[in-house]
């Protein structure tokens, strides 16, 4: 390898950034765009937390709308409600069976007054007192964790 001092690299002008483009930020600007930037991404975690998990209905959600739907005499609706297990199929008798439902259930009432999950989150129960049916009662609705959802699953003996 040989030097040649005659050989020089000729000057080259640096770019010239036009005086109307966006200007980079620097210093304190750019800190305060960052952290701008950090603050939104948590804040849309937090609210997709709350959203996805901490709204999800609980067993006496759950209770509450199923016997919604009963007093609405929505059959299809309170079917949804209801596990795997004793869902069943829509039979052709249901129409009749809406209808009959609809007029049965016209004053019915109900109010949760408790609730109890066991610690493995599998199963549970919901006291409720059950009105407008002739004398008032009190029943216990069982629930089973199906899919990530409280289903209604029979009564507790």
């Amino acid at each position: 390898m040989t030097d040649h001092p005659d050989e020089t690299v000729p000057d080259t002008e640096p770019a010239e950034v036009p005086e109307d483009g966006p200007e980079a930020p620097t210093g304190r600007k750019g800190a305060f765009i960052g952290l701008a930037v950090v603050a939104a991404v948590v804040a849309l975690g937090v609210a997709a937390l709350v959203f996805f998990v901490l709204d999800a209905d609980g067993p006496s959600d759950v209770v509450d709308d199923y016997f919604q739907a009963l007093k609405d005499a929505d059959l299809e609706g309170a079917r949804g409600y209801m596990c795997e297990a004793e869902r069943g199929s829509p039979s052709p008798d249901d129409a009749e069976a809406q209808a009959a439902l609809a007029g049965l259930v016209a004053d019915f009432e109900w109010e949760v007054v408790d609730e109890k999950i066991n610690d493995a989150e599998t199963e549970a129960t919901v006291t409720v007192e059950i009105g407008g049916l002739g004398e008032a009662a009190q029943d216990t609705v069982r629930l089973v964790a199906e899919s990530g959802d409280w289903k209604v699953c029979g009564n507790t003996p």
